[in-house]
């Protein structure tokens, strides 16, 4: 009988304990694409249309954390902060293996300092180079895991990913990918520009919104649960 009453009360302690500990961070992915697939222009990214640059602003409104790519951030020099309401600009948060970015990219202009995230590893090598006035965190590896971990202990609940095909592989692998924003282009590049074609496992979205505007297709996709 006490035997019992010993399982009953873990159960119910275990049972409130699921209850009240936080779920894990909500991640979303917002990425553009061609028709033939292409995530970047040679050379470079293209200008998304002036109901894009809307909808990509409210998106960012919506989240604490924006993580970006120095590969990314070369080639596209985003500008981050919420155009429509600064003080809404989510935490810029950029990962580094080996490369620094330059320190005039407009991501440095916006209201909140970038976060770096970088590989413990490098550590003697990058603090030779570090950029001042920014804050650091070492990790023992900059895989997705390991990233959404160090922003959960910051407390931060919602995490934008707006990196090239490399950084947005990561997450879909793990799948840690809550909910997709994709803009699809009305044209074919062609060449060798980035594609998505390398995601190395199956994941299943279902379609939740879509809008068109520009020659310009918004689809917004939810996660499937796998049971």
């Amino acid at each position: 009988m006490v035997f019992r009453i010993a399982i009953a009360t873990t159960f119910f302690h275990l049972m409130i304990a699921a209850a009240v500990l936080p779920l894990r961070m909500h991640i979303r992915v917002n990425m553009a694409m061609t028709l033939d697939g292409k995530t970047s222009a040679p050379g470079g990214g293209w200008k998304p249309g002036k109901a894009d640059r809307i909808r990509m602003d409210h998106i960012r409104a919506e989240c604490d954390a924006l993580l970006i790519g120095v590969r990314t951030l070369i080639l596209d020099n985003p500008n981050v902060m919420v155009k429509h309401d600064i003080e809404k600009s989510p935490l810029p948060v950029i990962v580094v293996r080996k490369t620094l970015p330059p320190g005039n990219l407009r991501i440095f202009e916006g209201p909140r300092p970038p976060l770096i995230i970088a590989d413990e590893s490098q550590k003697g090598y990058l603090q030779t180079k570090e950029l001042d006035g920014l804050e650091w965190e070492w990790s023992r590896g900059t895989d997705a895991r390991s990233i959404v971990k160090i922003l959960e202990k910051r407390g931060l609940r919602t995490l934008l990913v707006e990196g090239g095909p490399t950084m947005n592989d990561l997450f879909f692998a793990e799948n840690l990918v809550d909910r997709l924003h994709l803009t699809l282009v009305s044209r074919v590049l062609g060449g060798k520009a980035d594609t998505v074609d390398r995601m190395p496992v199956h994941r299943a979205f279902k379609l939740v919104k879509q809008e068109s505007a520009d020659e310009e297709l918004f689809l917004e996709y939810e996660r499937v649960s796998q049971s």
